[in-house]
This record gives C-alpha cells, structure tokens and sequence, in this order.
C-alpha cells in the first residue's frame, strides 16, 4: 500500500480502511446476532409445539378420545424424529409410557405410542423393555399387536444392553412376533461387529426353524384340520418371516441373498472375517 499512495494520502487512506473494518465487523456482529436470535427463536418454537403435543396427547388419555391420542402419539413421534435438541427423549418418553396402558377399545393408542418411542433411541428403551414384562401381552390375543409393536420399537432403539430382549421373541411360537423381531433387529446395522454376528446368526437359525415348517407343510404332514379356526399366520410361518429376516440380514451384512442355503455359505465363509 505504501508503495501505491502517496505520502500525503496514506493518513486519510487509512482512516478510510479502518473505518471500512470497522463497519464491516458491525454488520458481521449485527448478522451473528440475528442468527442467534433466529435459532432461538425457532428452539423456543420447537418447545412450544412439543408441549402443545404432550399436553394435547395427555388429554386426550383423560377425557378417552383414543383417535385423538392416537394422532397426538404419532405427532410426538414426529417430533423425536426430528428432534435436535436431546433433553427432550426423556420428557416425550415420559408422556408417551402413558399411552402404553390403554386396553380394550383404546388398544390401538398403546400401539401408536411403541410405535412413537422406538424414535427415542436409548431414551426409550427401558420402558420399551419393562412393558414387555407384562404377561397379558402373551395371554390375551387382542395385545398380540401391541407386543409386535414393542418388539419392533425396542430394536429400531438398537440399544446395546437390551439386543438380547430382541432376540428371544425369534424363535416365538407365534411368526408374528419372530417377524416383528427381525424387523427391529435391522435396526441394528451400526453396531459393534461382534453383537451384528451374533444377531446374523440368530436370525439365520429362525430362518432356518422356518425353512423346516415349510418342508413340513409341503410334504403333507400337516396338523388334522378340526373344527376349531387357525390363525393363518402360524399355518404359513415361512411366508410370514422369511422376507423380514431376510432385509434384517441385509441391513446388517450389507449382502442380499433369497435362498437360506446361500446366507449359510455366507456365513460360513465370513464368520471369522472383519465385516467393517
């Protein structure tokens, strides 16, 4: 600069510089300042509309408006799933385990409200884990719904501690809830090496106690058809697990085969091999 401006011209030239700075370091502070003032704005907003949605979730409990806590169960799991801020799993969660009571005709906003906590993550899992204590959920086929709702949302957390919970509704009597199962297991693709093994193979032997149902039915040994009526799905196991185990398997190999003979190879092959 001392090279382009005269002598005589550098003292205003720069006080001009210096004045130019300083406007521009007010506007860049006056933009920051606007920004913030945005962001928290648009937190407080969030806020707001969450506890509307807890408060317009709880009541609708109160006053058993079950299609009303229902939409409010599936807006409050809007909300965790596009939650930012995560002090607010705990305080959604909490409002949400009410909705896991309703019975009779309100079933359906128990369900809704598993459905909403799976997007809690952690958060949410040991309530998920408790309600599935509850032995009415295996003795009254009108919760068989809400334990596959449980099921599945425990393993869409894909929390660690609660993985083997999962596991054992795979060999459940019931294809339902092995399909259930297997569908919250997929959730499970980023975790550590060792537990996604011990899930594949899992999975691989529910596939396999399916495969031998199939075998069974098709060569005619059959259960004597009485008076009495069935429930379809446990006459068709393999129809109602084989496509769920199989995405499960994929999510957490990032492989796809159709056939159980060629996941076996796989397997085999790739049991004692890193996967990441």
């Amino acid at each position: 600069m001392h090279n382009v401006v005269p002598r005589r011209l550098r003292p205003t030239f720069e006080k001009a510089i210096s004045s130019g700075l300083a406007a521009l370091a007010r506007i860049s502070c006056a933009v920051v300042a606007i920004a913030i003032g945005a962001a928290i704005s648009a937190s407080h907003a969030c806020a707001d509309e969450i506890e509307e949605a807890i408060a317009r979730f709880e009541t609708a409990l109160e006053t058993r408006d079950w299609p009303e806590a229902a939409s409010a169960a599936a807006r409050l799991g809007d909300h965790l799933d596009r939650l930012e801020d995560p002090k607010w799993r705990p305080r959604i969660t909490a409002a949400l385990e009410k909705g896991l009571d309703v019975r009779g005709e309100g079933v359906f906003v128990a369900v809704r409200s598993a459905e909403a906590m799976a997007l809690a993550g952690d958060a949410a899992a040991p309530t998920l884990a408790k309600a599935l204590r509850n032995r009415r959920l295996e003795k009254e086929d009108e919760l068989r719904d809400l334990r596959n709702a449980l099921v599945r949302s425990l393993g869409i957390t894909a929390s660690q501690k609660y993985a083997s919970v999962v596991m054992k509704y795979l060999p459940h009597d019931d294809p339902t809830a092995t399909a259930a199962a297997a569908d919250g297991i997929a959730g499970y693709y980023e975790s550590p090496e060792k537990l996604r093994k011990k899930l594949v193979e899992s999975l691989l032997s529910a596939l396999e106690v399916a495969a031998k149902s199939r075998e069974t039915q098709s060569s005619g040994n059959r259960r004597a058809v009485s008076s009495a009526p069935t429930d379809p799905s446990k006459e068709n196991r393999w129809e109602v697990v084989r496509q769920p185990i199989v995405d499960a398997l994929s999510s957490l190999t990032n492989q796809y085969f159709e056939k159980l003979e060629d996941w076996k190879a796989w397997y085999d092959e790739n049991e004692r091999e890193p996967w990441d």
